[in-house]
């Protein structure tokens, strides 16, 4: 698939992938949507600013 690369382990296993995002970007946007609202609330992997952590 054009775009898309995957990266394999010695026995040919496939254990990440590069995608390039100027030609897939609107759709690992989709992706990773899914993935966060699938996580625990709170783990989204993304750090709090300051200011939210005293909001709360």
């Amino acid at each position: 698939m054009k775009g898309i690369q995957f990266i394999v382990d010695d026995t040919g296993e496939k254990n990440a992938v590069v995608i390039d995002l100027k030609q897939w970007g609107k759709l690992w946007e989709e992706v990773y949507e899914r993935l966060l609202d699938r996580s625990p609330e709170n783990e989204r992997g993304i750090p709090e600013s300051p200011e939210e952590k005293i909001d709360r």
